[in-house]
């Protein structure tokens, strides 16, 4: 496996319309490092793809499996370099 380290990362699912092609969905993963962006992989496939959102306390990882936790976590980003203490509160959180 290969661990990289960017700056940004943008994940796009992508249907195809055109009927009986030779894939149904395509998934672009986008970074961004330095103010460079790169298209780093397509994958193909003929299947819808899935996603799954998680959450690492730290002793195990567990899912996120509603949209209201999934904003929790947003904001829980957006507010990390105001206060780092929401991280460990959201986990916390979750784990209710």
């Amino acid at each position: 496996m290969k661990i990289l380290k960017v700056d940004n990362l943008q994940i796009e699912f992508q249907k195809q319309a055109v009927p009986g092609g030779s894939t149904d969905w395509c998934v672009f993963i986008k970074v961004e490092k330095n103010k460079h962006e790169k298209l780093l992989m397509m994958i193909r496939t003929p299947q819808k793809p899935y996603y799954k959102f998680t959450i690492d306390k730290g002793n195990m990882v567990t899912f996120i499996d509603n949209l209201q936790d999934l904003s929790k976590v947003q904001m829980d980003m957006e507010d990390e370099k105001n206060n780092p203490k929401l991280n460990s509160n959201l986990c916390q959180q979750l784990s209710k």
